[in-house]
């Protein structure tokens, strides 16, 4: 076995390395799986189930979204040879001041929800969300891109980001995979800048326990050492904890150095795992890091719902 294999198997590669840095979203399926996943989980005892079959009607309603609205011409090349110089992401999310694509996706989720059964907070939301000024929607939308959650109605926020996913996605869905650059900080995303949701140890033979990082954006997937903290890049005090007899696949890996944590999700556990998805359904790992005095770098736009 040559050394470029056995790193590939123990998962230690290093940029340059056989694995492709980023594996961009696949527009016809990421949303469809992921409802097709949020089903699956909410059929199991684990996890708030109300909140889940909630969210598998969000994902199904992001699928039909991305697939009504038409191409979006991916940045310039001009843009993106201007952004390798400059170490910046093409199409960064503090950078980029959504169209009104981002609108119309808003809409047609709001709509698809005109026949489900949603909490009455949301469906208040939802009412307002039809006589709103679009400026109002375009300050929510940057504000949240920013990680500010205020002044925005808190029950809008799942279905604003679900708009913004849909946004991104068929954006980042369009770019070439060769002309991408890993940023200086390595855990964040190489398309859109934003931070990961959680990563996953791959499956695919050709990316065998390759570690990858997923945006909590765009989805795009970026590949980044195991055993190294994404937010510090620290390699000494990395540790792995989960909950004993509850979602087996996923662990969280803790750094002793920044106190911070990210889920890391085994497929070779389960190959039907989403991280988004399963980021939520193991929501009791966060509350026990929390407890712990351990901080979770990036928000799941999915847990910001309004409390009833």
């Amino acid at each position: 076995m040559s050394k470029a294999q056995e790193n590939v198997k123990a998962g230690i590669l290093h940029p340059g390395d056989q694995v492709p840095l980023v594996l961009l979203p696949d527009r016809k399926t990421l949303f469809s799986r992921r409802a097709t996943r949020y089903r699956s989980l909410a059929a199991t005892r684990d996890g708030p189930s109300d909140l889940v079959v909630f969210l598998a009607a969000l994902a199904d309603a992001q699928h039909l979204a991305l697939g009504q609205a038409p191409d979006i011409v991916p940045s310039p090349a001009e843009q993106i040879r201007l952004c390798e110089q400059r170490g910046l992401p093409p199409l960064g999310a503090q950078a980029i001041r959504p169209g009104p694509e981002w609108r119309t996706a808003l809409r047609q989720i709001a709509t698809t929800f005109d026949s489900l059964p949603l909490p009455p907070a949301s469906r208040i939301a939802l009412t307002r969300l039809e006589e709103m000024d679009d400026s109002v929607l375009d300050t929510w939308a940057l504000a949240l891109l920013r990680g500010v959650q205020q002044p925005i109605d808190p029950a809008l926020i799942p279905f604003l980001a679900a708009a913004l996913q849909v946004y991104w996605v068929r954006m980042a869905a369009a770019l070439e995979e060769d002309r991408l650059h890993r940023l200086e900080a390595p855990g964040l995303c190489p398309v859109c800048g934003s931070p990961p949701i959680a990563s996953t140890l791959r499956l695919e033979s050709h990316l065998y326990r390759s570690r990858y990082l997923h945006c909590s954006l765009c989805a795009t997937a970026w590949h980044m050492v195991r055993i190294q903290c994404s937010h510090c890049e620290a390699t000494d005090g990395i540790r792995y904890q989960g909950i004993d007899g509850h979602f087996p696949a996923v662990s969280a890996e803790t750094c002793e150095k920044c106190k911070t944590y990210m889920k890391i999700m085994d497929m070779e556990k389960d190959p039907d795992l989403d991280p988004v998805a399963d980021d939520v359904i193991s929501i009791a790992l966060d509350i026990l890091l929390g407890e712990g005095g351990w901080q979770r770098m990036a928000i799941n736009p999915a847990l910001l719902t309004q409390e009833e």
